[in-house]
């Protein structure tokens, strides 16, 4: 089976989701399957061991300001531009029987009537609250789903 995983973050960007991700497709390649890895990150790097990987560019990324740090650009709940443009080119090329997005990076993943079927892996409080760690911008726990 053709698999395309879709992560804002793997290695060696460092971390729980990171890890995760790439021994999840670690083993489902070891299985015989045909994994590719979608990440965000610099086009330039683009293998990890013997799994493709595909660093894509976001337009989010490039805007000053909306992140705590450069280093890990979030997605918005919302389709970055440039992330679904990139990932639609990977799904026409790459034909995935399934894709398996992880956190908000799903949401750069279109629908059409080419588009294999989407698993989702939510990782953190991310449909509940703004703010992953289920804080409210200093002021408490989050209330629920909010701009702010």
């Amino acid at each position: 089976m053709r698999i395309l995983l879709l992560s804002e973050f793997y290695p060696p960007m460092l971390g729980g989701l990171e890890l995760h991700v790439q021994t999840l497709a670690r083993a489902l390649s070891g299985r015989g399957h045909d994994v590719h890895v979608a990440t965000l990150g610099d086009p330039e790097r683009d293998q990890d061991d013997d799994l493709p990987v595909h660093r894509l560019r976001s337009t989010t990324s490039r805007l000053s300001g909306l992140h705590e740090s450069s280093q890990r650009p979030f997605l918005p709940p919302v389709p970055d531009p440039e992330v679904a443009w990139q990932v639609g080119r990977l799904v026409a090329s790459l034909h995935p029987e399934v894709v398996h997005a992880h956190n908000w990076m799903a949401a750069s993943l279109l629908p059409g009537r080419l588009r294999p079927p989407l698993v989702l892996t939510a990782h953190d409080y991310q449909l509940l609250c703004s703010r992953r760690d289920l804080q409210a911008f200093g002021r408490g726990v989050c209330g629920g789903p909010s701009i702010s």
